[in-house]
């Protein structure tokens, strides 16, 4: 049965989340003292009191074995605490009620994004393939493919500030309090991020259609006499739009890594500035949470990608 197959994704997937938040947690337990790092701070030349790095051990439970504190670790997400930041001091799950939303709607915005671009294209250059119009569809997005985020976030802010003289708000407006401000502070790293992640997309809408267009359905389609639109529309795409729509799905942590970069680049306060400054600052705790985000971000998302192409392709529902 399919709900059978989902169950072993879902429980497979929990274990490898599970598995790579271990990792992690012992990683940065062999990095280095978090006790001493909050007493002493991230700077040069500090004196650090060995008492009160023993204090500060003992009330986080640091001074227990490694397993007991990954276990009481596991207790604080059931419980809902997420710890504090080394850094500000501040709850990590206040920062992450303020920044999520923010990333989500990046992402979310980016594939879509990526999406209307790469369809369109993607399906043009497979049905006039070996024609010069689809030649230059291909080197466009082999270029296109090639060029970093970053970079290109970089270059469209000075193109956009030298050519208009205008440069996106700073900071963050929510959308209930000033809707157009806060689409003019997305809507550069929506674009950027979405025309990379095209790049990809189009190759795969190419040569997922080209494959579709080689099946015998399609040539029985043509000989009964359907118009070239229908076959495209009600035969090409639709058996072509399920591994499509897969690839999608597992290319997330690529999008995330995407989100993060946008964020550094265009300065906003979603949870990939928050996790690279985390880093900087070895802020461990917010590193934890960030591994456990990315990981279930990863499950929960293939596994509405296999429900979806499911409900495409027919044929997968007989898995079991």
């Amino acid at each position: 049965m399919f709900l059978q197959y989902l169950a072993r994704r879902a429980i497979g997937g929990f274990l490898v989340v599970l598995l790579a938040t271990f990792v992690v947690f012992v990683f940065i337990r062999v990095a280095g003292d978090p006790a001493a790092l909050i007493v002493g701070g991230t700077g040069e030349n500090i004196t650090i009191n060995p008492e009160r790095v023993a204090q500060v051990r003992q009330q986080l439970g640091l001074d227990k074995p490694l397993i007991l504190q990954f276990v009481d670790f596991l207790a604080g997400l059931i419980t809902g605490g997420l710890g504090n930041s080394f850094v500000t001091g501040r709850p990590i799950a206040d920062e992450l009620r303020v920044r999520l939303p923010l990333t989500i709607e990046i992402a979310l915005l980016s594939e879509f994004t990526a999406w209307i671009f790469a369809l369109p294209l993607g399906l043009f250059s497979a049905l006039r393939r070996g024609r010069f119009t689809e030649a230059l569809t291909r080197i466009f997005f082999f270029v296109a493919s090639a060029v970093p985020a970053y970079w290109l976030g970089l270059l469209v802010l000075i193109f956009v500030l030298l050519t208009f003289g205008w440069r996106p708000p700073l900071g963050l407006v929510p959308p209930t309090q000033n809707l157009w401000v806060h689409l003019q502070q997305i809507a550069l790293p929506i674009l950027v991020l979405g025309f990379v992640l095209a790049a990809g997309l189009v190759r795969f809408i190419r040569n997922a259609v080209l494959e579709v267009l080689q099946e015998p359905f399609v040539q029985v389609a043509r000989a009964k006499g359907l118009a070239e639109s229908t076959v495209v529309m009600r035969h090409v795409l639709r058996n072509a739009f399920a591994p499509t729509l897969a690839f999608s799905g597992l290319r997330v942590g690529y999008l995330l890594g995407g989100v993060v970069i946008v964020e550094t680049t265009f300065n906003l306060p979603g949870l990939g500035l928050f996790f690279v400054e985390a880093v900087a600052r070895r802020d461990f705790p917010v590193i934890q949470i960030a591994v456990l985000i990315l990981g279930t971000a990863f499950v929960i998302i293939n596994l509405l990608t296999d429900i979806a192409c499911s409900l495409i392709d027919p044929r997968l529902r007989e898995r079991g």
